[in-house]
């Protein structure tokens, strides 16, 4: 996935929800090798201080939680890491919601799960503005399956 939407270089950043899922953790270390930067999403958990050591020691180089995603600390974030191009997204709902926020303009975001069962909102500023693409990756026969792109 990392490829097949964009074509991003080295200094690139991409932001994920679910990155300590098998999927997130695989892109970290692609990420990593090809000097993609990474913004990796998590759930607040007890234990988050271990998670995000073990996702950091796979290559991560930001490791924040959903709440944090949504809260103005997110610009100082952006004066180190550019805005991301591509954003993966497994969950849905508001998680995805916030995704879209953090994308640069232009950028794309990949919806290829739906953990949170919840529809995939799109700000009605972020679509008429021609500034997202939106790509399902759900079926088998991606890219472009699914959603299809907003312009």
């Amino acid at each position: 996935m990392l490829s097949d939407f964009e074509s991003l270089q080295p200094g690139d950043c991409v932001i994920q929800n679910a990155a300590n899922s098998g999927v997130g953790q695989a892109v970290i270390q692609i990420a990593a090798t090809r000097g993609i930067h990474t913004i990796n999403i998590v759930r607040d958990r007890p234990d988050l201080h271990k998670l995000t050591e073990r996702l950091k020691s796979l290559g991560a180089d930001h490791v924040i939680t959903e709440d944090t995603l949504r809260k103005p600390e997110m610009k100082e974030l952006f004066k180190k890491v550019p805005r991301p191009r591509l954003a993966l997204n497994c969950v849905g709902g508001k998680s995805a919601t916030e995704l879209l926020r953090h994308l640069q303009k232009g950028g794309t975001m990949v919806t290829y799960g739906g953990m949170s069962k919840q529809p995939v909102a799109v700000p009605v500023v972020r679509c008429s503005a021609g500034n997202v693409f939106q790509h399902g990756a759900i079926e088998a026969g991606y890219p472009g399956s699914g959603c299809g792109a907003l312009q």
